[in-house]
């Protein structure tokens, strides 16, 4: 889609200096040309001229390519701030043992992004208050790659909420950590 570019350009200003930025072709079949390169960040395509795969399965084929020590997911209509991947990596520097990272994400109208609609600005997030809503938006939240290693994947029967049931598998192997801040944008088409 159109709004790749957007989301690509949004990670090649992380001020983080360690990025690897995995782009998963889940429409299947052949992906347009993507540079090697998003930034001084190295890019990888996978599953060029592959099938089309749902978005559990594309999110598995993403986590399980990835090589970092810390990971999130971009869809490729959102977009994160400069600072974003800095702040939750040192809030997971900072934190005793294993933990789960996330900030505020703002929510605003695609033709009107200058003036959010909605912030998705939780503080305090546990297993409990996952079970009453799925209140985390994908690219809020970075989380070691060892809860992957340990078993954690996205079920692959789900169509929708996917990701809910992602956090609700991480928060119980590991505390959720809030970073107060809001560094990262989910666009809305209009509602």
């Amino acid at each position: 889609r159109p709004v790749l570019s957007r989301a690509l350009d949004s990670v090649a200003l992380q001020t983080w200096p360690n990025v690897e930025v995995v782009v998963v072709n889940a429409r299947g079949g052949e992906h347009a040309w993507l540079p090697e390169q998003c930034g001084p960040f190295p890019l990888r395509l996978i599953n060029q001229d592959g099938e089309k795969l749902p978005r559990s399965q594309a999110a598995n084929c993403g986590l399980l390519a990835c090589r970092g020590v810390y990971l999130t997911f971009l869809d490729d209509d959102d977009t994160i701030d400069p600072d974003h991947i800095k702040y939750l990596v040192d809030a997971l520097k900072n934190h005793t043992g294993t933990a789960v990272a996330y900030a505020g994400v703002r929510g605003v109208n695609e033709q009107s992004p200058r003036e959010p609609i909605i912030e998705f600005r939780e503080p305090d997030v546990d297993f409990a208050r996952l079970l009453m809503g799925n209140i985390l938006p994908i690219h809020g939240v970075l989380f070691p790659a060892a809860l992957v290693q340990a078993g954690a994947r996205f079920d692959e029967t789900l169509d929708l909420y996917e990701d809910w049931d992602f956090w609700l598998q991480l928060s119980r192997q590991a505390p959720f950590v809030f970073v107060d801040r809001i560094s990262a944008t989910y666009y809305a088409d209009g509602g």
